[in-house]
């Protein structure tokens, strides 16, 4: 596409060795733009529309004179398939994207897809990416057969209830800056939301066009994340969650929707230059629910983390944090384990 080709990224071992080598001795032949895992070649052409249409949302190249712009630019994109042209694909498949990517350095993967039940394999490949220090952006989901958005709270929406510190869930706002009504939702488990209704973007064949979905919601976030570490290439997934998060634009329509409580503001982001400190919760998320009652002794201890942070750069100094409980009768001090 000739709003993406420019931003394209590259293998440069491959592209510049022997045609049929594994030059780069990474497993894969010819990966010159990525790979496809459904059919097990270097060849991950689009053949059915989605993710070229996330692809420009992310990096349309801008000031080019056509088309459409990204959130970011000049952000490099790296073409992973395992989807095939009807939309599905294995977690197995995934799986090895996902591994693919963080071996080869990717500092964000968008992931505009989901469905299907847990999966070890998959959970184990995401925690290889947050260990390789990849954030992990995910589509929220759209609902049900109905369309009407479901609670990840309490029905899992996977990758994106996936807990581990790197994921970022991404839920769609309309144009009126309310949650749209296709979206899913959560008060612990989605993060923050971003535009996702009627979205014009790049299509497969020199094309452009219109689609909907937390899938565009994601890339707009994935872009954001990439504009930040253009700024700043130290910063891990923590911090750019909580630039991400902690500048979002808290609208009352989604107080209790997500746990930033409102929609990714790019602008605050980048520009943030306070020095007040702000605190992320993490793990398990603000507000969660636990029960404590005695006939529940058996249960596995609870770990809270929480990030202070100043414009998503980690403090260097101490900070107290407590945790409270709903009823006000206790407080738990939370300790700096140096992480």
């Amino acid at each position: 596409h000739p709003d993406l080709a420019s931003n394209m990224w590259t293998n440069t071992a491959e592209k510049t060795g022997l045609p049929g080598v594994d030059d780069d001795g990474n497993g894969y032949i010819d990966d010159v733009y990525g790979y496809d895992f459904v059919n097990n070649d270097s060849n991950p052409f689009d053949d059915h529309g989605h993710g070229t249409h996330v692809a420009g949302i992310i990096a349309a190249r801008g000031n080019n004179g056509m088309g459409v712009v990204g959130v970011s630019w000049r952000a490099s994109l790296m073409a992973l398939k395992f989807l095939d042209a009807s939309g599905f694909g294995s977690s197995s498949d995934a799986a090895e994207a996902i591994l693919y990517a963080a071996a080869m350095r990717a500092k964000i993967m968008n992931n505009s897809w989901g469905g299907g039940e847990y999966s070890q394999v998959l959970y184990d490949a995401i925690n290889q990416a947050n260990n390789a220090k990849a954030l992990f952006v995910a589509a929220a989901g759209n609902g049900g057969y109905d369309l009407i958005g479901d609670d990840n709270d309490t029905a899992t929406f996977y990758p994106a209830n996936y807990d581990l510190p790197n994921v970022l869930s991404v839920a769609a706002t309309d144009q009126n800056d309310a949650l749209a009504s296709f979206s899913n939702f959560g008060s612990t488990t989605v993060d923050v939301s971003a535009p996702g209704v009627n979205i014009y973007s790049t299509l497969p064949n020199n094309n452009y066009g219109y689609l909907s979905g937390t899938s565009m919601a994601t890339p707009y976030v994935s872009g954001a994340a990439g504009l930040l570490l253009s700024q700043n290439s130290s910063r891990n997934p923590i911090a750019l969650k909580a630039l991400l998060m902690g500048k979002s634009d808290a609208l009352p329509n989604q107080a209790n929707k997500n746990v930033a409580g409102g929609r990714m503001n790019v602008n605050q982001s980048v520009n943030c230059t306070s020095s007040a400190l702000d605190m992320l919760a993490l793990i398990p998320g603000e507000g969660f629910a636990m029960i404590t009652d005695s006939v529940y002794h058996d249960r596995p201890p609870l770990t809270i983390q929480a990030q202070v942070h100043a414009c998503g750069k980690k403090t260097s100094y101490p900070a107290k944090v407590q945790a409270l409980f709903s009823n006000g009768n206790t407080k738990i001090n939370l300790f700096d384990d140096g992480l």
